[in-house]
C-alpha cells in the first residue's frame, strides 16, 4: 500500500466515546490488524447466560428479602396479638377464679339445703360418666396409637415383605373403622350439645338477648288510691304521669328513627351467623377503641379467625355493632330514667298528697287558713314543675353529651379510614410512576441498542465486502509475485550455467603455463603496486559509506514530524484532536502521481456522530 493509499485509508471517527472509537478502528483495520478478533458467539452466549443467571440469583435474593420482611412483619403482628391475648387470658382467668370462689362459698354456706346436695350428687354422676366415656373412647385410641408406633418401629425395614404389606392393609382397614366410629361419636356429642343449648335457650332466653324491663304506662293504681282533699291538685299531679310517659316515649321514638337499621333487624348478631358474631364480639372486646393501631391489629386478627369474611364486611359489621350497642345502651338508659322518674314522681305525689291531707285537716280545724292552703297548693305545684324542668334539663344535657361522644367516635373512625385510603393511593401512584419510568428507560435503551446494532451491521457488511476485494487483490499480487520469483529462479539458473561456462573458459585461459622463475619469489606483487596507487588517490572528505536514505535534517524539516513530537510531549498524541490535526497537515512535497493506487479505491469513512 502506497503513501497516498495510507492517507485515503485514515479514519475520521469523531465519536465522543473512546470505546466506540476503538471499535471503529478495529473494524477499519480489518482481519490483518492485531487488535481485531473474530466474534466468538458461543462465548458471548455463555457470557449472556452467566449474566442472566446472576440476574436470576439477585432476583431470587430480592424475593427472599421480601419474604423475610413479610415474615418479620407477620411475626411482629403475632407478638402483639400474643401480648393482647395474654392480657385477656389473665383477665378471664381472674374472672373464672373469682366466679369459682363465689360458687364454692355459696355451696359451702348452703351445704345443708336439699338443692345443693342434689347438685353435688349430679356433679359426681357427671364425673363418673365422664370417666366412663374416657375409658370407652379415649383410652382405646391412645392404646391403638402406641401399638401402631411399636409396629411401625418393628417393621420399618420390612415393609417390602408380603406379610408386612398384608398386615399393613389390615391395620389400615382397622384404623379407618376406628376413624368412622370416632366420627359417629363426635356427631352424637355435637347433637347432644346442640339439644342442650336449645333447651337452655328455651328455658332462659335472657342468656342470649336480655329483654328490657317493661314499663307500666299511665297513672299507677297506687296514685289513684292516694287520698287528696283537692281534686284539681290530684288531677294535675296525676296528669304528670301521662306527660312523663309521653316524654320518654318520644325519646324512644326519636332514638328508633335515628337507628332504623337496628330497629328493623333487631337481632344481636345482625346479618352474620351467631358463631361468626360471637368470634367478632370476643375479638372486639380484646382490642378497645383507645388502643394504638387498633384497626390494624383488629382486622388482622379477624382475617385469621374469619378468613371467609372480607375486610369491607368486617368494617360494615363493626359500624353496625357500634350503632347496635349505642341504641340498646341508650334505650336501657331511657327506660331506666323512665322507671326512676315514675318512682320518684310517685314518691313525690305521696308526699304532696300527704301534705295536702295534713293541710286539709288543718283547714278543717282552722277555716281561717283556707287561702293559705290554696297558696300552699300552688307552691307545691310549682315545686313539682320546677322538679320537672330540672329533670328535663338534665336529660337534655345527658343526651347532648352522649350524641357528642358518638359523633367524636365516628369522626375518629372516618379520619383513620381516610388516612389509610390516602396512604394506599399514594403507594399505588408511586408504584405506577416507578413502573412507567422504568418502562420508558427500557424502551429508550432498546431503541438505542437496535439503532447502534443496525449501524454496526451495515458498517461490518460494507467492511466485509471491502475486505473480500482486498483479499482477492492480495491473492492476485501474491500469485504474480510467485510467478515472477519462479521466472527469476529459472533465469538465475540459466545465468549460473552461462557463468560456469564462461568461468571454465577463463580457467582454460589462466591455467598456469609458465616457465620456472625462482627470482619472482623475492619481488613485489601486482596487488601491492595497485594498493600503493589507490592510497595515493584517497579523498579524505568522502563519507565512509554511501547514504541512499533520508537524513535527520530532511526528516526534521517535515512539519508533521515536529507536530507529532510536540503532541507526544504534551501527552495528546492518542486523542481525536491529534488525529484530526495530523490529517490536516500537508507533506513538504506533494506525492508523485505514479505513487497513487489505480487498482481500487477505499470507501469514504462514515460520520458516526
Amino acid at each position: 500500500m502506497s503513501g497516498r493509499d495510507l492517507k485515503t485509508f485514515m479514519n475520521t471517527h469523531r465519536g465522543t466515546s473512546a470505546e466506540a472509537a476503538k471499535l471503529v478502528t478495529r473494524i477499519t483495520d480489518g482481519i490483518h490488524s492485531n487488535k481485531y478478533k473474530a466474534v466468538d458467539y458461543d462465548q458471548l452466549k455463555a457470557f449472556a447466560a452467566e449474566k442472566k443467571f446472576e440476574g436470576q440469583m439477585k432476583l431470587s435474593k430480592l424475593r427472599k428479602f421480601e419474604q423475610i420482611s413479610k415474615h418479620n412483619k407477620e411475626q411482629n403482628l403475632l407478638k402483639q396479638h400474643h401480648l393482647i391475648w395474654k392480657k385477656e387470658f389473665m383477665k378471664l382467668n381472674n374472672q373464672r377464679k373469682k366466679l369459682q370462689a363465689e360458687i364454692e362459698n355459696l355451696v359451702l354456706n348452703n351445704s345443708d339445703e336439699y338443692i345443693f346436695q342434689s347438685l353435688g350428687d349430679y356433679e359426681v354422676d357427671l364425673m363418673d360418666s365422664f370417666n366412663k366415656f374416657k375409658i370407652q373412647t379415649a383410652e382405646p385410641i391412645w392404646t391403638l396409637r402406641e401399638d401402631l408406633q411399636y409396629w411401625v418401629a418393628a417393621h420399618n425395614n420390612k415393609l417390602e415383605d408380603d406379610a408386612s404389606q398384608s398386615q399393613h392393609s389390615e391395620i389400615s382397614v382397622m384404623v379407618e373403622n376406628v376413624k368412622e366410629q370416632q366420627q359417629r361419636v363426635l356427631e352424637q356429642l355435637e347433637n347432644e350439645e346442640a339439644s342442650l343449648e336449645g333447651e337452655l335457650l328455651a328455658a332462659f332466653p335472657d342468656l342470649v338477648q336480655p329483654n328490657d324491663k317493661d314499663v307500666e304506662t299511665g297513672i299507677p293504681t297506687e296514685a289513684f288510691e292516694l287520698e287528696c282533699p283537692h281534686d284539681d291538685l290530684k288531677v294535675k299531679v296525676l296528669q304528670e304521669f301521662i306527660a312523663l310517659d309521653e316524654r320518654h316515649q318520644d325519646r324512644l321514638i326519636d332514638l328508633a328513627t335515628q337507628h332504623p337499621d337496628v330497629v328493623i333487624n333487631d337481632v344481636p348478631h345482625g346479618s352474620w351467623s351467631p358463631e361468626d358474631h360471637f368470634v367478632y364480639a370476643a375479638i372486639s372486646e380484646q382490642y378497645p377503641s383507645g388502643m394504638t393501631n387498633r384497626r390494624l391489629y383488629f382486622l388482622d386478627r379477624m382475617k385469621m379467625h374469619l378468613p371467609h369474611k372480607t375486610k369491607a364486611s368486617v368494617i360494615s359489621h363493626d359500624q353496625w355493632w357500634l350503632q347496635y350497642k349505642y341504641y340498646h345502651d341508650r334505650r336501657k338508659a331511657i327506660i331506666h330514667d323512665w322507671l326512676r322518674d315514675r318512682k320518684e314522681l310517685l314518691q313525690k305525689t305521696r308526699a304532696v298528697f300527704a301534705e295536702a291531707c295534713i293541710e286539709q285537716e288543718m283547714l278543717e280545724v282552722k277555716n281561717k287558713h283556707k287561702a293559705m292552703q290554696q297558696q300552699l297548693c300552688s307552691l307545691l305545684y310549682d315545686q313539682v314543675s320546677q322538679w320537672k324542668d330540672q329533670k328535663l334539663e338534665a336529660q337534655q344535657l345527658e343526651e347532648e353529651l352522649l350524641a357528642r361522644q358518638l359523633e367524636d367516635e365516628q369522626e375518629q373512625q372516618k379520619v383513620v379510614s381516610e388516612r389509610e385510603k390516602k396512604r394506599r393511593d399514594k403507594e399505588k401512584q408511586e408504584v405506577l410512576q416507578f413502573n412507567k419510568k422504568r418502562a420508558e428507560e427500557r424502551e429508550k435503551a432498546e431503541a438505542y441498542s437496535r439503532q447502534r446494532l443496525e449501524e454496526l451491521k451495515a458498517l461490518m457488511a460494507e467492511q466485509a465486502e471491502y475486505d473480500k476485494e482486498r483479499v482477492k487483490f492480495r491473492e492476485d499480487q501474491i500469485q504474480k509475485k510467485q510467478e515472477e520469483i519462479q521466472e527469476l529462479k529459472e533465469q538465475a539458473e540459466g545465468e549460473k550455467k552461462l557463468q560456469e561456462a564462461r568461468l571454465e573458459a577463463l580457467r582454460e585461459q589462466v591455467r598456469p603455463n609458465v616457465e620456472a622463475d625462482p627470482a619472482r619469489v623475492a619481488q613485489q606483487t601486482q596487488a601491492w603496486f595497485n594498493r600503493q596507487v589507490a592510497e595515493d588517490n584517497i579523498v579524505i572528505k568522502k563519507p565512509l559509506f554511501e547514504v541512499n536514505s533520508f537524513t535527520a535534517k530532511q526528516i526534521g524539516s517535515d512539519a508533521r514530524v515536529r507536530l507529532e513530537s510536540k503532541l507526544r510531549e504534551a501527552g495528546l498524541h492518542n486523542t481525536d484532536y491529534a488525529r484530526s490535526m495530523l490529517k490536516q497537515m500537508q507533506p513538504p512535497q506533494a506525492p508523485r502521481r505514479d505513487m497513487e493506487s489505480t487498482v481500487f479505491k477505499l470507501p469514504k469513512p462514515q460520520d458516526n456522530t
